[in-house]
C-alpha cells in the first residue's frame, strides 16, 4: 500500500544577503555629529521665535498703549472744548453787546433789555433763543420779534412795531390795539387819534372783524372815525367825527366801498339833509 499522504511543508534555509554601504551612506561615527547640528539649528530656530514672539508682544503693548493714550487725551479735549462753549465765561451774554433796533414810540429798547436781564452771563451757545423771541413778543407794542446770535457773547434782537388801529375801554383804562388785536399801549385816558371800538350788549366776538375792516380802511379815513361798532359781523357800522354815520355790511370789499362813499360825502348837495350812508349793498348805496 503506497502512502498517499501529502507531503509537507518544505522549509529552506533562506538566503543571506550582504550589506553593502554605497559611497553615499553616513559612517555611525558622524551619527552624533549630525544629531548634535540639527540641535543646535533647532536650539536657533526655537531662539529667533521666541524673539520675534516677545517682538510681537511688545509691538502690540505700544499699540495698545498709544491708542489708549490717544482716547485719554480725546475725551480730555472734548472736555475741555464742551465746558468752554457751555459753562466758561467765554460765551456769557454780556449787557454791552445786546444791539436792539426796530423799538420807538409803543416799546423802548429799555424795556426790552429789562426781559433780558435775567439771562445776561448766561453761555449765548445754551440760550433757547424761541423762547426769548416769546417772552419779548408778550410786551405791549410788539407786532414780532427776531433774534440772532452775535458771537461771541452777544444777541441781535430785531423788533416790529405794533400798528394801532383802535382802542377799547376796559375797566377804567383804555386799551390800544393792532390789527390782531394785541395790546399796544394802555392809557388812563381815552385816545383822540384813532377810533374807539364799541361792544353792543358787550359782545365781542365781532372784535376780529371791526379790527379787519379798520386795517382795510385808508389812515386818512380812519382819523375821522369816531367810533366803530358791530352787533353782528356783517352790521359793521361807523360814526365820523362830523356826526354822520355809514353802514359798512361786511368787512369785504372795503377799499371799494369806501371810495363810493368818499364821493358821496364830498358831494355836499347830496348829503345837505342827509345823516347816514348804507354801503352794505356795494354798488346799491342808500342815503338817509
Amino acid at each position: 500500500m503506497s502512502d498517499k499522504r501529502h507531503p509537507g511543508p518544505v522549509y529552506s534555509n533562506p538566503k543571506r544577503t550582504k550589506r553593502v554601504l554605497s559611497s553615499k551612506s553616513v559612517p555611525y561615527s558622524q551619527y552624533g555629529e549630525i544629531s548634535s547640528k540639527k540641535r543646535k539649528q533647532n536650539k536657533k530656530k526655537m531662539q529667533a521665535k521666541r524673539k520675534m514672539q516677545i517682538k510681537r508682544k511688545s509691538h502690540f503693548s505700544q499699540r495698545g498703549l498709544h491708542f489708549f493714550m490717544t482716547a485719554v487725551l480725546t475725551a480730555l479735549t472734548v472736555l475741555v472744548i464742551l465746558w468752554i462753549v457751555f459753562i466758561s465765561p467765554v460765551f456769557a451774554l454780556s449787557k454791552n453787546h445786546i444791539n436792539i433796533t426796530g423799538t420807538g414810540k409803543y416799546i423802548e429798547a429799555q424795556s426790552v433789555i429789562n426781559s433780558l436781564n435775567k439771562y445776561i452771563g448766561t453761555p449765548i451757545t445754551i440760550l433757547n433763543i424761541r423762547d426769548l423771541e416769546k417772552e419779548i413778543f408778550l410786551q405791549n407794542g410788539v407786532a414780532s420779534v427776531d433774534i440772532e446770535r452775535l458771537w461771541i457773547n452777544g444777541l441781535s434782537v430785531k423788533i416790529v412795531q405794533s400798528v394801532p388801529l383802535a382802542y377799547i375801554e376796559f375797566d377804567k383804562q383804555f386799551i390800544l390795539l393792532d390789527k390782531d388785536g394785541k395790546t399796544t399801549q394802555i392809557n388812563a385816558k381815552p385816545y383822540n387819534d384813532f377810533p374807539q371800538i364799541s361792544f353792543l350788549d358787550g359782545d365781542k366776538l365781532t372784535q376780529p372783524f371791526i379790527l379787519k375792516a379798520l386795517s382795510e380802511f385808508s389812515q386818512e379815513f380812519r382819523k375821522n372815525i369816531f367810533q366803530i361798532s358791530a352787533k353782528t359781523f356783517d352790521s359793521i357800522t361807523t360814526k365820523l367825527n362830523d356826526g354822520k354815520t355809514v353802514i359798512w355790511g361786511s368787512n369785504e370789499y372795503i377799499s371799494k366801498k369806501e371810495a363810493i362813499v368818499k364821493k358821496i360825502l364830498e358831494n355836499s348837495k347830496l348829503m345837505s339833509d342827509k345823516r347816514v350812508v348804507d354801503i352794505s349793498a356795494t354798488y346799491k348805496p342808500i342815503i338817509k
